[in-house]
């Protein structure tokens, strides 16, 4: 019996689909059935019936699916831990942050610093629908992002990194157009011929609609919602331009200029993480940002 086959197990058990199981775990389908068989053979106990093109959980199946999911966490972290001490590392790290942005010197020197200490650090890249809720989920320890929405990362505490100008990412082409100092009456103009791209509503949680609804109308007549992915396609090429964060991924293409708008106000960059958490590395990574900062 491995860890494998649990995992397996507790998938199928939710899912109730070999085939869902299979692209959930990145598998193919026959390796889902080998996992499942090779645990019914080590428990002398079938945990499955299949029935009209069904699959339902036996007696037994349903009894193991209601005790392992939180037991096998428990052994997840206890292996976690003994592979660290294998290692020499005797603490670990999650940072989570948005795809869309790079990371500052600051903050990958203090992550260099940790990791050649006795840590194991891993750095997870998400989007805004899920990073907040990666950390609901204690799937990394603490988020780096600026706060989009009045209620993102509601319950949760913060620290303040960092602050950044909102700029207009163009392509060089059209930077000659752009005068020294940018107005709202200039970029209402601009917008019209070269549309200012800003993130698709429906790509925040649901909760916070509605609040990043009312910044996106608070800003100026031409704004256009576009998917993440899409707008840095479209700045490269020149089809738009947007409105970004500082440190938006555009700040490294070359054939893109960044111009700050000093007449709206700056982000704050925070660190964000859960207050029942208690992993005492992210008190220990704080500390070290904000010494970084001085």
């Amino acid at each position: 019996m491995n860890l494998t086959q649990l995992k397996t197990f507790c998938s199928v058990a939710r899912t109730k689909s070999f085939t869902v199981s299979a692209a959930e775990l990145m598998i193919s389908q026959p390796a889902v059935s080998r996992q499942i068989a090779g645990l019914e053979e080590e428990i002398c106990a079938r945990l499955f019936i299949r029935e009209h093109n069904t699959l339902a959980l036996t007696p037994a199946g349903q009894h193991l699916y209601e005790e392992l999911p939180s037991r096998l966490e428990e052994l997840e972290a206890l292996f976690f831990s003994v592979y660290l001490l294998g290692t020499g590392k005797r603490k670990r790290l999650k940072i989570g942050f948005l795809k869309e942005h790079i990371l500052s010197p600051q903050l990958i020197a203090v992550m260099r610093e940790m990791r050649n200490e006795n840590y194991y650090m891993t750095i997870q890249q998400y989007d805004f629908n899920n990073l907040e809720k990666a950390l609901d989920n204690h799937d990394i320890d603490a988020a780096i992002a600026f706060l989009w929405a009045d209620n993102a990362f509601e319950g949760c505490r913060r620290q303040s990194l960092a602050t950044e100008s909102l700029c207009l990412a163009v392509n060089h082409d059209y930077a000659p157009e752009i005068p020294k100092i940018i107005d709202l009456k200039f970029l209402e103009e601009f917008s019209a011929l070269r549309p200012v791209m800003v993130p698709k509503v429906s790509a925040f949680p649901q909760s916070q609609r509605a609040w990043v609804s009312a910044r996106i109308a608070g800003l100026w007549k031409g704004v256009l919602e576009e998917s993440p992915d899409g707008i840095v396609p479209m700045v490269q090429t020149g089809i738009g331009s947007a409105l970004v964060a500082q440190s938006h991924i555009l700040c490294r293409e070359p054939s893109v200029d960044m111009i700050p708008l000093e007449f709206l106000s700056p982000v704050q960059i925070f660190a964000f993480w859960k207050a029942d958490n208690k992993n005492e590395s992210v008190g220990d990574f704080i500390d070290r940002f904000s010494k970084q900062l001085e």
